[in-house]
């Protein structure tokens, strides 16, 4: 079932790519779209607004999006190996952190119907989707992490339920300017510090949550993971704000690389740490 689950999720992956490449050939290319795109102001972090990006940000943005999406395809067929071999609760969530960064590639599709006055409102529902993909990230990797800290595991298509439910609810409640459009081809939102301070919260809990677990079970093997979350999360800031080439291939490096470690420390180091703690006294003698 996991395996049929992750083939599914590299398959929808790589289809979001091609979104975003053919995203990527109408921005490049299309001399009205990068004269619109070249008047679009900055947004290179939380609360900081600057003046335009320059026309090629976006196609800086959607590229990154779409190898981005490449990456997360290739990393859940890899993932299928984590079938029958670790918990099916971290595994499951690793998979949908990296479906989640796939969503990223909309954001060329979004550029499109803006640029060309297309469906504003079917601009709007993608930066739904894209904002739902971002909280199911999130709140996907916090599962990981707090597995670490003994989370049962007996129910996990419940949380994942739970997780894809609550992401929903989320980003349907964030306010959106729909007449401000930035660099990063996204609608600036009309709670941006709300949104920040939730990212900022969560995002401190899941590297904390695996640090005090390798401390309070005294795991060293955990550190790949406490190190997988923290590459991880700083590929997505890189990702989600960056329209320019070194930033956004920082962020794709980060997200290789935790991806690696992250399935990694879900098969060996991670899930051996849990079967160790778990085994019975009578049996480690």
């Amino acid at each position: 079932m996991l395996v049929a689950a992750f083939t599914a999720a590299a398959a929808a992956a790589v289809l979001l790519a091609a979104l975003g490449g053919l995203a990527l050939a109408f921005l490049a290319t299309d001399q009205r779209a990068r004269a619109a795109i070249a008047g679009l102001d900055d947004h290179p972090w939380w609360l900081v607004y600057r003046g335009p990006a320059g026309p090629d940000a976006g196609a800086w943005a959607v590229g990154a999006a779409a190898a981005g999406s490449l990456i997360a395809a290739a990393a859940l067929f890899a993932a299928r190996a984590l079938a029958g071999r670790s918990p099916t609760l971290p595994a499951s969530a690793a998979g949908l952190f990296l479906l989640a960064i796939a969503f990223e590639s909309l954001r060329g599709v979004m550029a499109y119907l803006v640029v060309t006055d297309r469906s504003i409102a079917a601009a709007l529902f993608l930066q739904r989707a894209v904002w739902w993909a971002r909280f199911t990230g999130l709140l996907a990797l916090l599962a990981v992490a707090l597995h670490a800290l003994e989370l049962p595991g007996r129910k996990p298509a419940v949380l994942v339920a739970v997780v894809l439910t609550a992401s929903l609810a989320m980003a349907a409640s964030v306010p959106v300017d729909r007449t401000t459009f930035l660099a990063q081809l996204v609608f600036r939102l009309g709670d941006e510090r709300g949104v920040w301070f939730v990212n900022l919260v969560i995002g401190a809990v899941i590297p904390l949550s695996v640090a005090a677990a390798a401390v309070l079970r005294r795991e060293a093997r955990l550190a790949p993971l406490a190190a997988a979350t923290v590459l991880l999360l700083a590929a997505r800031e890189l990702l989600f704000f960056g329209v320019r080439p070194v930033r956004l291939a920082c962020g794709l490096a980060c997200l290789a690389a935790g991806s690696a470690l992250l399935l990694e420390a879900v098969l060996r180091g991670y899930v051996a740490a849990r079967a160790a703690s778990s085994r019975p006294a009578s049996s480690a003698r």
